[in-house]
């Protein structure tokens, strides 16, 4: 009798799959979808690293490694400047490039992931004011975000329009008009640089050398003192092209500290019993100031020295 029961009920089961099937015997087609659900970091079992805007800004990278170093399991250093990046991921052979971990623009990659290319991922795309935040997703399940992201995947997504006007319009012109007449600043790139910085350095300084040791400084004074340095600095650069530009940082730093305490009405070095105040370390400023009379008695000993230093970094 339980042979016959079982028999049975096996021909009843076989005959309703046999019902349910279409006709000709086909499955009918099986489609998975996947839900794209937001979660927190702390809710989702991947292994996740962002960063947004403002830490990447607070990196103050000037290379797109001095960003990716700060991943989690990996190494980067710089391979050309601010691109061509050598990245390394712990654990893996690579020889540099990101053959197990592609880097991607709001997820399209960069470049092939199969290694077949003769150039750096980076070289054409990189990071710059565009990009929003940076995505990277370790472990086997970075292989459903892109392919060959064996040991991860990096997204930059990139800024989207807003109703709200944004933008760094006015510092991108002038880049432009400085990059149109930064040849009449001096013969050699890093020329210009040193005499552009030297019009500034000196005022700073002061300004930070007033705001510790002159307690009765007034802020209207600083930014006097400020403003008149970094000016006298520009009048030395277009009215007396006599005076070599290493000097403007002397010159600016003393004009602001005496345009400071006259607009302030006379001020005295700050004293212990005055309050809290702070106290520069003797030992590190006896080496800056050491390191700067250095500097100074050389090139005013041996200026032909000075002169070869400037030829050989203009190459």
């Amino acid at each position: 009798m339980a042979p016959a029961l079982a028999s049975g009920g096996a021909l009843a089961q076989q005959g309703a799959e046999t019902a349910g099937a279409p006709a000709g015997g086909l499955m009918e087609e099986l489609v998975v979808t996947g839900t794209q659900t937001a979660r927190t970091g702390f809710d989702t079992p991947q292994s996740v690293s962002l960063f947004s805007q403002e830490q990447i800004e607070r990196f103050t990278a000037s290379s797109q490694a001095d960003i990716l170093t700060q991943l989690p399991g990996v190494s980067a250093e710089g391979g050309g400047g601010e691109v061509a990046t050598n990245f390394f991921v712990r654990g893996l052979p690579s020889g540099g490039q990101f053959q197990f971990t592609p880097l991607q623009y709001d997820g399209i990659p960069a470049f092939t992931t199969f290694g077949l290319n003769s150039s750096a991922f980076d070289v054409y795309v990189r990071n710059d004011l565009s990009i929003q935040r940076l995505e990277y997703v370790t472990g086997g399940v970075s292989n459903l975000f892109g392919p060959g992201s064996v040991a991860g995947i990096i997204n930059y997504i990139t800024k989207k329009g807003e109703p709200e006007t944004r933008g760094t319009l006015g510092w991108s012109i002038a880049i432009l008009i400085f990059s149109f007449f930064g040849g009449m600043i001096a013969a050699t790139v890093i020329e210009a640089i040193n005499k552009v910085g030297s019009v500034f350095y000196g005022p700073i300084l002061a300004t930070f050398v007033l705001a510790v040791l002159f307690k009765q400084v007034s802020a209207r004074g600083a930014n006097w003192g400020l403003v008149s340095g970094v000016a006298f600095n520009i009048y030395l650069w277009l009215g007396e092209p006599q005076v070599f530009w290493f000097w403007w940082n002397l010159i600016g730093f003393l004009v602001t500290v005496g345009v400071a305490i006259l607009v302030s009405g006379g001020a005295r070095p700050a004293l212990a019993t005055d309050g809290p105040t702070f106290i520069a370390p003797l030992r590190q400023t006896a080496i800056l100031v050491a390191a700067f009379a250095t500097i100074l008695v050389v090139i005013s000993t041996f200026p032909s020295l000075w002169t070869s230093l400037v030829a050989l970094a203009a190459g």
